[in-house]
């Protein structure tokens, strides 16, 4: 299919929730007032709930019940409540397709997610905004899955959605990949125009320098990857990107077997709607 065919299809481009698009263009702007931030949240009924529900939810170890949107506010901070709405708001968009591939998807975007946090501090960037830029990464996946499940077959029988190959396999296919088609969908979306320089920077890894962003969120989805494959130190070390982790920067002790448990950086997969 061709890339411009992509966004052509009846309901290929979902409209995105107008508090998501409020959160995310705040990275550009001043905070948005908590009384914005509930009025807004408060208006959409399906994220609100599922706001609450993580707000309730174990993680959060909360010393009581958050019965409102402006209580989940207060305990929880704007930044986390931010990132929650944010991954709420991704997560109700294309939900028809397969739950397997799903959850397989949410969890590498989640766990990508929180590597980028983990390590954006050392690494000099924002790290609320890598965050997010590792939630969207591959949000192109999922048009592409949504509208041309049957010519992915090829490439699904050879690469996983997480495996560093995907990309390069996709691009050799169709002359795009799903960092591509997730740019284009950020700039239809009217997110700042970082995030979509961002993302698509990530389809020139390896083998080239890219913005620090990219390179974050792209050593970010290896180590998801890597930890998804149960890869020993020596496997670790003989895939270990080198070239990219040096952009960062990251030395192999800070990641493979080094990571953290992923629970300890924020990762709850029981909070998934998949």
């Amino acid at each position: 299919m061709k890339f411009e065919s992509l966004f052509q299809q009846p309901k290929a481009l979902p409209a995105m929730p107008r508090v998501v698009q409020v959160l995310i263009s705040s990275f550009d702007d001043d905070i948005v007032h908590v009384d914005t931030l509930t009025g807004l949240i408060s208006g959409d009924p399906v994220i609100s709930a599922k706001l609450l529900r993580l707000a309730n939810s174990a993680y959060f170890r909360l010393p009581q019940g958050v019965s409102s949107v402006r209580l989940a506010v207060q305990h929880l901070g704007y930044v986390n409540v931010r990132s929650l709405v944010i991954r709420i708001g991704l997560q109700s968009l294309f939900v028809n397709l397969p739950t397997p591939w799903l959850r397989v998807f949410w969890q590498h975007s989640l766990q990508t997610a929180c590597a980028a946090r983990h390590w954006a501090v050392p690494a000099g960037v924002d790290a609320e905004l890598a965050h997010t830029l590792g939630l969207l990464h591959t949000v192109g996946q999922l048009l592409m899955q949504t509208v041309m499940s049957d010519e992915l077959q090829a490439i699904d029988a050879q690469a996983s959605l997480m495996d560093p190959q995907r990309l390069r396999l996709e691009r050799e296919a169709f002359g795009y990949g799903y960092t591509d088609v997730g740019a284009e969908l950020t700039r239809r979306w009217h997110f700042p125009k970082l995030f979509a320089q961002v993302i698509a920077d990530i389809s020139g890894l390896p083998g080239r320098r890219v913005d620090p962003l990219a390179a974050l969120v792209g050593m970010a989805a290896w180590q998801s990857w890597a930890s998804a494959q149960g890869l020993d130190a020596t496997a670790l070390q003989a895939c270990w990107p080198a070239s990219l982790a040096a952009q960062v920067p990251l030395l192999p002790e800070q990641a493979g077997t080094n990571f953290p448990p992923w629970h300890v950086l924020g990762y709850d997969p029981d909070a998934s709607p998949f």
